[in-house]
């Protein structure tokens, strides 16, 4: 099942809390950041999931200031 989402999304896909919990911001953060197209969310099964690719590059941006 994990395979054939990174292969659907092209990364593999972390649930909400836990990005939430890695970012040290809120899931209200998280959905202003979708809504923005700073990540781009993924609903499935009535869960959210954020691309991993995404989450790195947001850390990465975030490390070079």
């Amino acid at each position: 099942d994990q395979r054939r989402r990174e292969r659907d999304y092209g990364s593999p896909l972390v649930l909400q809390d836990k990005v939430a919990a890695d970012l040290d911001v809120s899931g209200t953060t998280l959905w202003r950041w979708g809504k923005q197209g700073v990540l781009h969310p993924v609903k499935i099964g009535g869960k959210v999931y954020y691309r991993q690719a995404e989450i790195e590059a947001i850390v990465e941006a975030h490390s070079e200031k």
